[in-house]
């Protein structure tokens, strides 16, 4: 007999009613696609140069910072680099990385307990073998 969970059942009375599937996309011609997709263009071809640089072994990941500098050039052509967005990408950042550099330090805070506690024998001395 197959599970039968309840995880199933929501997305069984949402799909089964037609009324709630919402109507398809209007079909787009190639020109009127690459229309819609020309904010896009930059930021591909500015991802594109980095990780290209990269893998072509021009920069290595340190230096590919520089694309930051890009994406800062392609925000104030675009006309939306503005100070209030400048404050609020670098603190986005900074909470990013200090997000990232705690589960490091606790990983390595926990790794380092665990290989002391190792040495210390605090294990009972039945459970060890």
């Amino acid at each position: 007999m197959p599970f039968r969970g309840r995880s199933t059942r929501p997305c069984r009375t949402r799909c089964g009613t037609p009324q709630r599937v919402p109507p398809a996309d209007a079909r787009l011609a190639l020109r009127a696609k690459l229309r819609e997709s020309r904010h896009l263009i930059p930021d591909v071809l500015l991802i594109a140069a980095v990780l290209g640089s990269i893998y072509a072994g021009i920069a290595t990941a340190t230096e590919a910072g520089i694309g930051v500098v890009g994406a800062l050039a392609i925000s104030a052509a675009q006309g939306s680099l503005t100070w209030t967005t400048f404050k609020a990408s670098l603190i986005g950042g900074t909470r990013l990385y200090c997000m990232i550099a705690l589960i490091l330090s606790g990983a390595a805070f926990l790794t380092l307990s665990m290989a002391t506690s190792a040495c210390r024998g605090i294990w009972p001395s039945g459970s060890r073998r």
